[in-house]
């Protein structure tokens, strides 16, 4: 990944967002860019300023918009359709619930449970 590459991270929960953060700067060089509701990622990533946009991270339960509608949005976009898209899940449940939609995310990555970390 370039520097000038972006990874974009939509996740409300401030701490594990903070924890992913720290993991992806320790092995990729591009930028990260935070939202934590799904109204405001939206928006950004149907703008042009989102063109740097290589990697979407995406938690399902959202303020204002859910990951499951982002999902849906970015699959039917022309343009935004390449975007790798990880769904950040705490439930093996989500896996089953998206794929029941026929959203098909890049992967899953479940979120750490930070009450096991201390």
């Amino acid at each position: 990944m370039r520097e000038e590459d972006e990874i974009l991270l939509i996740e409300d929960d401030e701490d594990k967002a903070s924890v992913i953060k720290s993991i992806l700067r320790k092995h990729l060089s591009g930028q990260i860019r935070h939202f934590e509701d799904g109204e405001a990622a939206l928006a950004y990533l149907l703008s042009e300023e989102s063109n740097a946009v290589r990697l979407i991270l995406l938690d399902v339960i959202l303020p204002k918009v859910d990951g499951v509608e982002i999902l849906r949005t970015i699959k039917s976009h022309p343009l935004k359709s390449q975007i790798p898209v990880i769904i950040l899940t705490s439930s093996s449940r989500t896996e089953e619930y998206i794929e029941s939609l026929g959203l098909h995310p890049d992967g899953y990555v479940h979120k750490p449970n930070l009450r096991n970390c201390a």
